[in-house]
């Protein structure tokens, strides 16, 4: 995402992102997320890790 950021910075484009629920705390005290079930499906994983560690950066 920082790189995407620093490419387009200064640029006549817009970044549009989509994401997901991976990062959504699915309970009370908010330390699992959806990501961290066992019936999150295992195709998105890397790409829904990855959307996570650049939010966090």
């Amino acid at each position: 995402m920082k790189h995407l950021a620093d490419v387009l910075s200064g640029a006549d484009a817009r970044l549009i992102v989509v994401g997901g629920a991976g990062s959504l705390y699915v309970n009370p005290e908010h330390t699992v997320q959806l990501i961290q079930t066992d019936g999150f499906p295992e195709a998105f994983l890397p790409l829904a890790t990855a959307m996570g560690n650049s939010l966090a950066e």
